[in-house]
């Protein structure tokens, strides 16, 4: 008769032990990675409370990312999160010049993030930052363009383009760079930062209203959900649309249900400077 193998011989652990053993290691794993990179958790943090900010507020999500910051003020991951912040941040201020304060802030933060790339940077030096762009091709660094060169193009739609001419090739180079990008949401800020352009820039410089209006109906359909594409469409192509059309754009604006801070800021400023008043719907979370 064949005797056991001792590595078949008892006594066995329960499962209940296998289970809690395997809890134990992951853990410590997790433990290990937040002691190896303690930025991770706090992005996570960041994220999370992004997600849920008209419930838990923009501070919420500011807290971890500023706690980042701290630890790391050249992470582009932590970067380009506080530009996004910046940019719904902006519309929730008060005033013009607090707005134009969080966008320019904002601006600011998104250079530094495409600076932390150093062949960016050293080509920015000595080319500017139009040639520097050409040379962004790190996955760390795609977020930085798309997050500046939509809060960079929302400042110049504001301050006035007439006002900020020198701006307009960088700007434009991120927007282009952005619209063309694989990611989806990083394409889409890249043509919205084209249209907020077309829309504000001189004809001289390239504007044309019109045209602008043409890619603003287009991502409306796309992303019917972006309570802020429709303000917009409202807010720097209204001049050109017929009476009749700017009425039923302003309707669904007083009825649409906005589900994040900035939305419902956006449309609330919007819906003051026409003279009119939130609908049954507004201002109710979605």
């Amino acid at each position: 008769m064949t005797e056991p193998s001792p590595l078949l011989a008892g006594p066995w652990p329960s499962l209940a032990t296998v289970a809690c053993a395997a809890a134990l290691a992951s853990g410590c794993v997790r433990r290990q990675q937040t002691l190896e990179d303690p930025v991770a958790p706090l992005l996570l943090a960041a994220d999370e409370a992004w997600a849920e900010r008209d419930r838990v507020g923009l501070e919420a999500a500011e807290e971890p990312l500023q706690e980042a910051y701290g630890l790391d003020p050249h992470r582009p991951e932590v970067l380009w999160r506080l530009v996004r912040h910046q940019h719904a941040l902006g519309w929730t201020e008060p005033t013009d010049r607090a707005r134009l304060f969080a966008w320019a802030e904002g601006r600011s933060m998104g250079l530094d993030c495409l600076a932390t790339d150093p062949e960016v940077d050293s080509l920015r030096l000595t080319r500017g930052w139009v040639a520097a762009l050409a040379a962004v091709d790190t996955p760390a660094t795609e977020p930085c363009v798309a997050w500046t060169a939509m809060v960079w193009s929302r400042w110049i739609a504001l301050l006035g383009a007439g006002a900020t001419a020198v701006d307009l090739p960088t700007v434009r180079a991120l927007a282009d760079r952005a619209a063309g990008a694989e990611a989806a949401d990083r394409a889409l800020n890249g043509r919205w930062s084209q249209a907020l352009l077309d829309a504000t820039a001189p004809r001289w410089a390239g504007g044309d209203p019109t045209e602008a209006l043409a890619t603003l109906e287009v991502l409306v359909q796309h992303h019917p959900s972006e309570l802020l594409l429709q303000v917009d469409r409202l807010r720097v192509t209204g001049d050109i649309l017929t009476p009749p059309y700017r009425a039923k754009l302003l309707e669904e604006l007083k009825r649409a249900t906005p589900d994040t801070p900035e939305e419902r800021a956006a449309i609330a400023a919007l819906l003051e400077a026409e003279g009119a008043k939130p609908g049954p719907q507004g201002g109710s979370p979605r």
